[in-house]
């Protein structure tokens, strides 16, 4: 069963912008019922624009319509957390 307790947010521009944090976290992105994308990042904002913007060849052909975030500054707890939610969720995309 999955474990993503989170939010979900629009994948676009001004909600990246008002929502994401600017910290380090892991993030998800889905559509349609299907899990996209985790993530780690020292930023996720910046991260999430940066795929938004077509930086990953398999998000952007996924289409990912939203996103989701926990902030988790410890660089080995946010590995751990995105490996666990790797194994959970079996995201499309690497």
């Amino acid at each position: 069963m999955p474990t993503w307790l989170g939010s979900f947010f629009a994948f676009d521009a001004p909600t990246i912008e008002l929502r994401a944090p600017v910290c380090a976290g892991i993030y998800v992105l889905w559509r349609s019922g299907r899990w996209i994308c985790v993530g780690a990042s020292e930023n996720v904002r910046v991260r999430l624009m940066a795929i938004l913007k077509g930086d990953d060849e398999c998000v952007s052909r996924e289409m990912p319509s939203n996103f989701g975030f926990e902030v988790i500054e410890r660089a080995d707890r946010r590995e751990a957390r995105r490996a666990q939610l790797v194994l959970d969720l079996v995201p499309i995309c690497p």
